[in-house]
């Protein structure tokens, strides 16, 4: 299912990730390729801990506010059949 993900970088820096409709689910990249399965990853240590509902996927414009400037949205496919 497709999320967005807000992508920020600074310089010098690994691609940082905000899965926006998991509160507090954060990935890193290294590489902009890499940014998929890092986001992935991210999901599913995210789910792993806890019994957590998955919600459906929300617009970027239903988030605001400083964390979201400076960088970009995107839509990146999360396998929710991983998910524990």
């Amino acid at each position: 299912m497709l999320y967005p993900v807000y992508i920020h970088n600074d310089d010098n820096s690994a691609f940082g990730m905000i899965v926006a409709d998991f509160p507090g689910c954060y990935a890193a990249s290294d590489d902009f390729d890499g940014i998929p399965a890092a986001v992935q990853e991210s999901v599913e240590l995210y789910f792993a801990d806890e019994l957590r509902s998955v919600p459906l996927p929300t617009s970027p414009a239903h988030f605001s506010g400083a964390a979201f400037t400076g960088g970009l949205w995107a839509l990146i496919d999360i396998d929710l059949t991983k998910l524990k």
